[in-house]
């Protein structure tokens, strides 16, 4: 992460906008603060939520510079959530998905306009075999 901070420090050097700065750190600082999060986020400890948070704040001081006065009038301001709201729904995402049942399709596809699993849409099949040795399909069909 602190790599990723000093770039965007780097290009507020720039005079880019807060607007640009927020673009940059959402599409090149937090995915790294987020990656596999649904796997590991309930494993956290407090100190570990409280670093990982560290950088978002971070992030929002260098975005919004002599403006910046606490980090929840930050997020506010910047209209994004917490990096732990994040993280809750993003794991709640993941759980809904595996929730899907099996003989459902993946859901709506936007060029169609409506549910895949409609009888004049075309069947759909996984070929890719490194899908069936999936650790949570695997974990799921022992449950």
């Amino acid at each position: 992460g602190n790599r990723k901070l000093f770039m965007l420090k780097q290009l507020r050097q720039f005079y880019l906008s807060p607007d640009d700065l927020l673009t940059c750190y959402k599409s090149f600082v937090r995915p790294s603060c987020e990656y596999g999060a649904p796997a590991w986020h309930a494993g956290l400890t407090m100190k570990q939520r409280r670093r990982i948070e560290f950088i978002q704040k971070r992030a929002c001081r260098i975005i919004l510079g002599t403006g910046y006065t606490s980090y929840r009038e930050a997020c506010m301001t910047l209209d994004i959530p917490t990096l732990e709201q994040r993280r809750d729904h993003l794991t709640l995402d993941f759980a809904r998905n595996l929730s899907v049942p099996k003989n459902s399709a993946v859901g709506y596809h936007p060029h169609v306009g409506t549910l895949l699993d409609e009888p004049h849409a075309p069947a759909i099949y996984l070929t890719v075999s490194r899908l069936e040795l999936n650790a949570i399909r695997t974990a799921v069909s022992h449950i």
